[in-house]
Order: C-alpha cells, then sequence, then structure tokens
C-alpha cells in the first residue's frame, strides 16, 4: 500500500501516540487521528486504492481501517496475536497482505462485500 492517498496526503503511523497523522503538504498542515481503544500503537500501515489508511496496533493485536473522509474506525481482531505485523500491500484483487517478523508468517486477509456476507448467510 501506499503511504501516500490519491488526494496527494502524506499518512504515518504515532506509535507512541495512538494516532494516524495525515500531513497536506499543499497546506503545509497535520491532521491528527486518534485510534480508540485502551493502548493504541500503530504499528504497519499503509492506504488502499480508496483512500482508507489500515493499520496494525502491536499492543492490542488488532488490523483497524480509518475511512478519512468520515473519521471512522473499525477494527478487526487477529487470529494469531502477531504483534509484529509490519507494512501492509493492498494487491490487484483488494487483499491486504503483510509480514509478521516475529513468528515468521506471511499472509493476507479480504473484507467480505455484502453480497458475500449474504450469500454465506443464504447457504446456512
Amino acid at each position: 500500500m501506499r503511504k501516500v492517498d490519491s488526494q496527494g496526503y502524506a499518512w504515518c503511523a504515532d506509535y507512541f501516540g495512538g494516532n494516524l497523522t495525515r500531513f497536506d503538504p499543499r497546506t503545509e498542515t497535520f491532521t491528527i487521528f486518534k485510534i480508540p481503544g485502551p493502548t493504541p500503537t500503530p504499528y504497519g500501515m499503509g492506504v488502499d486504492h480508496n483512500d482508507n489508511v489500515w493499520y496494525t496496533s502491536f499492543y492490542t493485536d488488532v488490523t483497524g481501517k480509518l475511512d478519512p473522509k468520515t473519521g471512522k474506525f473499525t477494527e478487526y481482531p487477529s487470529p494469531y496475536g502477531e504483534r509484529s505485523t509490519r507494512d501492509l500491500n493492498e494487491d490487484s484483487k483488494g487483499r491486504i497482505w503483510y509480514g509478521a517478523e516475529n513468528i515468521f508468517r506471511v499472509g493476507y486477509f479480504r473484507l467480505r462485500t455484502a453480497s458475500e456476507m449474504a450469500a454465506l448467510q443464504d447457504m446456512k
């Protein structure tokens, strides 16, 4: 994933502050998005093709997504306790790839669309 979105904003993860920070090079201003939760520690991060900002939180074992248009955060629990997940990268199929250094694991996840979820419910 990029660390610069389609609007030209540069993004960084503030590990100790628990924030995602956006820099606007045109106005030379910063916007801080405080990650929810008791101990947010964003570590790996990237920006997808929809300009959503994805991050992993080192101490809380979650992968999160920020929609900067709304300021809404959505977090997903990690099934492996991957506390050292590094950068996140999106492929052409919309899968988010990651590497977890401490457990020597590489993997990806993909969120199901509403229609995919409905189809799964119909199969039950």
